[in-house]
């Protein structure tokens, strides 16, 4: 297969993060595999087709990379994906299709927030956690644990309890491991592109520091998370306050590696801290 055959097929694959490689790699050299009039057309309409794929709302990175991929490439063909996603509630959307209508001389080229009463509240406020849990996950790297305290993101701390009491993150895999800085898991797909198939996760940020052991919500812009969630391994000052932290971890993280599979997951509730006296 030549540079288009193989961009083409990337971009009409299944998989998420296949797509979103692919996309990034027209938005990053927009001339792969256009030595020829037809090969130019006929990645454009394979960036036209994945662009009008019905992508999980938390597939935000996926099409993010398209709309950098339409902005680099001029592809007139998406343009009413770019206008979609202009007007989306989600500001990384906005962001790059912004940037998209720009470079594709479009007017208007900002895209201005939605009216507040737009946006669909999260369906987690209904049932939040009335108190911390422990979540136990059981996999080849041994028994680790967090716990998840709602005082410092309720609605996160409550999409992650849900999704570990369905079982969602039983038969996952562990698939980033950067040495002394964080482990991560919670992407059925296996390469940090995918989510739980909901609507993204809005930041609940706060001042707390991310030290040692601390559990957050892995990010690919503002409001973008979904069901991945990292473990610092290290103090991480740098994540404090962009980065939306939802609870605490035991057990030996640092030992776990890319790869290693969660063979079980236990939720259980935790009482509530005692009362000081006064």
């Amino acid at each position: 297969l030549d540079a288009a055959d193989e961009l083409a097929a990337a971009l009409a694959s299944d998989a998420a993060g296949v797509v979103a490689t692919a996309a990034a790699q027209l938005a990053l050299r927009p001339e792969s595999g256009q030595a020829r009039p037809l090969d130019a057309r006929r990645l454009a309409a394979a960036l036209a087709a994945a662009a009008g794929r019905a992508w999980p709302d938390d597939a935000v990175e996926t099409r993010a990379a398209l709309l950098d991929a339409a902005a680099a490439t001029s592809a007139a063909s998406l343009v009413p994906f770019v206008r979609q996603a202009c007007a989306s509630p989600w500001p990384t959307l906005r962001l790059h299709a912004a940037r998209a209508l720009h470079a594709l001389k479009l007017t208007p080229s900002a895209c201005d927030a939605p009216p507040a009463g737009d946006a669909a509240a999260a369906v987690e406020l209904g049932h939040l956690l009335a108190g911390p849990v422990r979540v136990t996950w059981v996999t080849d790297g041994g028994e680790v644990a967090l716990t998840l305290d709602p005082s410092l993101a309720p609605v996160a701390a409550t999409r992650i309890a849900d999704l570990a009491r369905e079982g969602f993150y039983k038969g996952l895999v562990v698939h980033r491991v950067v040495p002394g800085f964080v482990a991560q898991l919670g992407d059925p797909g296996g390469d940090g592109y995918g989510g739980a198939g909901r609507s993204p996760l809005r930041c609940e940020t706060s001042p707390v520091p991310f030290r040692e052991l601390d559990v957050g919500i892995a990010l690919a812009g503002r409001d973008t998370g979904s069901s991945q969630l990292f473990v610092t391994l290290a103090p991480a000052p740098h994540l404090d306050g962009a980065y939306t932290r939802i609870g605490t971890a035991t057990g030996d993280w640092a030992a776990l590696a890319e790869g290693d599979l969660v063979r079980d997951v236990r939720v259980e509730p935790l009482p509530a801290p005692a009362a000081r006296a006064h």
